[in-house]
């Protein structure tokens, strides 16, 4: 396992939340923002700077810590567009598959969240394999019930 992998930061203003990608010839997408065009332009020309190739883009894993809008709002349109594989925990899967209403804070950060449906369901322990580093899964519920974090052990986490 590499001890270092290569994460890529995208520093957003507030009140989007920062998207950090874990490249290689298998992406990872973490929390990937709202899904305005402004921003998911913003998004595919910055993955595009990381090196991401189109093809890449196809299928890609995206994991959101949570599913307030300014973490997942971008899914709806890369589930559409690339077919993108979402992964969230099991208790946030369940909000987002039934597509409640009140998703996302949705109108409280003004922001749409298009329906979109959660692939892959994450429980605390699990892990993610992004290039030849492991993530694991660590719950962390409060901002969500539903809300993760992921460490990578052999750096000392993310």
């Amino acid at each position: 396992m590499n001890p270092f992998p290569a994460i890529h930061i995208f520093i957003r203003p507030f009140p989007s939340a920062n998207t950090i990608l874990i490249s290689g010839k298998n992406p990872l997408l973490i929390d990937p923002g709202f899904g305005s065009h402004t921003d998911i332009s913003a998004l595919e020309a910055w993955l595009s700077e990381q090196g991401v190739t189109p093809q890449q883009m196809e299928g890609m894993r995206v994991v959101n810590t949570h599913y307030h809008t300014d973490h997942s709002g971008a899914n709806h349109y890369l589930q559409q567009e690339y077919g993108a594989v979402i992964y969230a925990h099991t208790i946030d899967a369940e909000s987002v598959n039934r597509a409640d209403p009140a998703l996302g804070k949705r109108l409280w950060l003004d922001q749409p969240l298009d329906n979109y449906r959660v692939d892959i369901e994450l429980q605390d322990g699990d892990l993610l394999e992004a290039e030849d580093a492991r993530l694991e899964v660590i719950y962390l519920p409060g901002h969500t019930q539903g809300m993760i974090g992921l460490y990578h052990a052999e750096s000392g986490g993310i």
